[in-house]
């Protein structure tokens, strides 16, 4: 499966809930590199490292997108949860 990549904040919302997603970030993020600050938590995916996150809203979560200039990379199949956040450029 090939892999997109988007920064339009409907399309990553309308993603993430239809794989029963939720926007996060590593909690004191503020030291790390802008493209592992932001995670996508689903509930079947038991996360090694959830204890380190907390869970935003979207409008904290897209700040955090487009402060950073992020784009968010994923498979479109939608069995998969396969994504990545990657600078825009």
């Amino acid at each position: 499966m090939s892999t997109q990549k988007t920064t339009d904040h409907r399309f990553i919302k309308t993603w993430t809930e239809s794989r029963n997603g939720i926007p996060a970030r590593f909690i004191h993020a503020e030291r790390q590199h802008p493209a592992t600050i932001l995670r996508i938590l689903f509930p079947n995916q038991g996360e090694s490292d959830s204890t380190l996150l907390e869970t935003l809203s979207w409008h904290e979560f897209f700040d955090v997108f487009d402060d950073a200039r992020l784009a968010f990379l994923y498979e479109n199949d939608l069995h998969s949860t396969f994504h990545e956040f990657v600078h825009r450029n």
